[in-house]
């Protein structure tokens, strides 16, 4: 199913418009709410992990469902849904033991993203409902970067 963008005119799928809190019947798609976010001077972050194996590291984050764009032999952009979710960056010299490196990705069904990541064979930890008001997982890639993954719930 599609609706039309009240910014751009354009069809897309309902899973990437969203509607305004204050006027519903508004509804702005990802290119526009991006656009916008640039308009407002809001700051945007993307990670970069250090990886050990660039090839074993990008099948592993193709496995649950992100897309890899690799840009030369020691660099490579993840995405989601056409988003920028983190960097990959090439380090030979790579203590996995020693990695502290990660990323908190606010997603909305963490359900999902949950089963998905179990469903590839990654060993990622419970979800559970937090004091803080997101219900979230965790699981490490073969680098040991750390990905916790949660969804805003009311406490």
């Amino acid at each position: 199913m599609t609706v039309t963008c009240s910014c751009c005119g354009q069809e897309r799928p309902v899973e990437q418009v969203g509607e305004l809190q204050c006027h519903p019947e508004t509804r702005v798609c990802r290119d526009c709410i991006s656009w916008l976010h640039h308009q407002a001077g809001m700051v945007e972050t993307t990670p970069t992990f250090p990886v050990l194996d660039m090839a074993a590291t990008i099948a592993f984050y193709e496995s649950i469902g992100f897309d890899v764009h690799a840009y030369d032999d020691g660099f490579a952009f993840v995405q989601y849904e056409d988003v920028s979710v983190f960097d990959l960056d090439l380090r030979p010299d790579l203590d996995v033991s020693r990695n502290m490196a990660g990323c908190f990705l606010i997603v909305p069904d963490s359900d999902e993203w949950h089963a998905r990541v179990v469903a590839a064979g990654v060993s990622a930890g419970p979800l559970e409902d937090m004091p803080w008001g997101m219900r979230e997982f965790a699981f490490s890639d073969p680098n040991g970067n750390r990905v916790r993954v949660g969804t805003t719930i009311s406490t």
